[in-house]
């Protein structure tokens, strides 16, 4: 009887045994698993860092594409505005080899109703473009308007200069004037004169079609990069 018992006893732990290595892992079987988690967790960083980089790359594209859309809009509401009477518009280049552009508009008081306001607008509510010299508040003249304004856009004046800046004075003419070439040669002259209109430029061209113009092609019949008269 005794010995049925251990018998019996002998069997079931044989049993929990075997059982035991059922339940259980092997070596092998841990180190595939971890391969497998090693693999799906690479693949999961490049799938986030792809969709990171792709969410970059379209935000800086929409950036470019607004400044560029907000300078463009710039120039073509300055330009549908030029005064047409008397030699007013040059294209030309600075010291530096890069492309300006000066010209003469109409100031029309539905665009620029602060200037017929003598200085309701002040600088502190965004009207800096208005006013003319000088860095404490004392030193700043109002502009007189005299229903003309010069206008400029260029990059600036440095080497390596990646900003573009927009200015615009009135009346025309006079000591500062942007036809003064010595008035755009200072970069300090310019940002006292000029509001930045955008960073990071590469590149900025204008080409004209003029009489002898007959393609966008460059060439003798192409567009040119002077313009003056």
């Amino acid at each position: 009887m005794q010995g049925m018992q251990q018998f019996e006893l002998h069997n079931v732990a044989t049993n929990m045994k075997r059982n035991n290595k059922l339940q259980g892992f092997t070596l092998i079987e841990l180190l595939i698993a971890m391969t497998l988690m090693a693999i799906l967790g690479l693949l999961l960083v490049r799938i986030v860092r792809g969709v990171t980089e792709t969410w970059r790359y379209a935000e800086s594209q929409r950036l470019v594409h607004e400044t560029a859309h907000i300078m463009v809009q710039s120039i073509e509401k300055d330009i549908q505005s030029v005064y047409s009477t008397g030699p007013q518009f040059y294209l030309d280049f600075d010291t530096l080899g890069r492309q300006r552009i000066r010209w003469i508009r109409t100031l029309e008081e539905s665009e620029h109703a602060v200037l017929r306001e003598a200085g309701a607008g002040t600088t502190e509510a965004g009207y800096t473009e208005y006013y003319l010299g000088g860095i404490s508040k004392k030193q700043l003249k109002y502009r007189a308007t005299n229903g003309l304004a010069e206008v400029v856009y260029l990059i600036g004046p440095i080497s390596n200069a990646k900003t573009l800046y927009r200015g615009i004075r009135a009346p025309p003419g006079g000591a500062g004037s942007f036809f003064q070439n010595e008035s755009l040669q200072d970069i300090n002259k310019v940002e006292m004169n000029c509001s930045l209109l955008g960073q990071n430029i590469l590149y900025f061209g204008i080409q004209c079609w003029g009489p002898e113009t007959s393609t966008w092609k460059p060439g003798p019949q192409g567009p040119t990069n002077v313009w003056t008269f």
